[in-house]
């Protein structure tokens, strides 16, 4: 245990550094991982795929002559808007007529509401950021920037929301350069040595939101998996075991939709995504993109090892989605707790981490993972059932304005 908790500090330090996608810090990062991977004797692959950035050239934000303070929602466009604001309580079906107005509203700007905004004729739109003060881009999903064009928009604190709730009228600009830029997966492979054709995919971004290192979200998940690829790679399973460590997955899950356009599914039988991890004070939870069949397997697993865990069956907003957007289901598995809130901030760094809590969290992967790649007959059945499904459509609906995509099986 003391020779695991040394490695996993090493590793956290090597890449405890900001590594926003499509960054020159995210290609070092790539790096990095495939570098550990070699040390263990595994080789990898770095695949690159196109995302789009933009660089904010201005925003700016008025009532009347006064300025307030504002920051850029990345890929909204460039435009300026001057006219009436009206506050939306309701972004799931707006109460007030939007035509020629500015939107004002609480929280992140989803694909759904953009849509309904450009189809009924809004000018712009000004986002409130959480009290809590949540780093996050902003960003709009790249999906629907692409498919739905520019709405200029802009976000402000809290405390400036509350003084637009009564505001009648505001002007803003906003000035942005898109440009396409590279993004990059790393992937690995322990080949199965009875069936290889048999696949199991395990995945962890390892990207981070601007300003932050991102160390529980999710350097955590990322050292999770490289510690269990060692341990496969010593020990090596029945069927094969694949790892993919996302990037760009802050930026809408890009790295795991790269992967899973790219790549043939038809030979993965199950993901495993590891997605927050590391918090000093964290509980373990898991959540199941799949059938009662596949609960029972966790919590009965949880219960044979003596290990603490909150399973639930429930989507995920993390790397398992766009395969399970595929038909194929995931475990999904994490540990949140009081450090966990740091997530998205300048907080979610070193001071929060704990080498221990990760390798507590590695004894439950571990053994899931023996039980999914050494069983002589995969124990699960390949399934989403309907009412998960229809949670699968239903996120990517609301998160990019898409409706639910054809030929599921991958």
């Amino acid at each position: 245990m003391k020779d695991m908790t040394l490695e996993i500090n090493k590793m956290a330090r090597a890449l405890a550094f900001e590594r926003t996608g499509g960054s020159p810090e995210e290609t070092r990062a790539a790096g990095i991982i495939a570098g550990f991977l070699r040390d263990k004797g595994l080789s990898s692959t770095i695949e690159t795929f196109r995302i789009k950035r933009a660089r904010t050239i201005s925003a700016r934000l008025f009532t009347g002559k006064k300025e307030l303070a504002c920051s850029p929602y990345e890929l909204t466009g460039s435009g300026e808007a001057e006219g009436g604001l009206v506050f939306i309580k309701n972004p799931e079906d707006p109460e007030k007529d939007v035509k020629n107005r500015i939107v004002l509203v609480n929280g992140l700007m989803r694909g759904r509401f953009y849509r309904v905004l450009k189809e009924k004729g809004a000018l712009g739109f000004i986002c409130v950021r959480s009290p809590q003060g949540e780093l996050r881009g902003p960003l709009l999903s790249q999906e629907a920037f692409e498919k739905y064009g520019e709405l200029p928009g802009v976000m402000v604190d809290y405390e400036v929301g509350i003084g637009l709730r009564e505001t009648k009228k505001v002007r803003l600009s906003k000035e942005e350069r898109v440009s396409p830029v590279s993004s990059r997966n790393v992937l690995a492979e322990v080949k199965g040595k009875e069936k290889p054709g048999e696949i199991v995919l395990f995945t962890a971004h390892y990207d981070s939101v601007p300003g932050s290192p991102g160390v529980i979200d999710n350097l955590g998940g990322t050292i999770a998996l490289l510690v269990l690829a060692s341990h496969l790679a010593k020990n090596p399973p029945t069927r094969t075991a694949r790892f993919l460590f996302c990037g760009s997955e802050e930026r809408g899950l890009l790295g795991s939709k790269a992967h899973a356009e790219k790549h043939d599914l038809a030979k993965i039988l199950w993901v495993v995504n590891v997605d927050i991890l590391g918090d000093v004070l964290g509980r373990e939870f898991c959540r199941v993109i799949g059938g009662e069949e596949a609960l029972s397997f966790v919590e009965h697993l949880a219960k044979e090892i003596g290990f603490p865990l909150e399973a639930k069956r429930d989507i995920y907003s993390s790397d398992s989605m766009p395969f399970a957007r595929k038909g194929i289901p995931s475990f999904n598995i994490g540990s949140g707790g009081a450090g966990s809130h740091f997530c998205h901030t300048t907080g979610d760094g070193l001071a929060n981490f704990s080498a221990q809590a990760i390798s507590e969290s590695i004894q439950l992967i571990t053994a899931l993972s023996e039980r999914l790649l050494f069983a002589r007959k995969f124990p699960l059945r390949r399934d989403i059932p309907e009412d998960m499904e229809k949670k699968v459509n239903e996120y990517f609906e609301e998160r990019t304005g898409s409706g639910p995509r054809k030929g599921r099986k991958g």
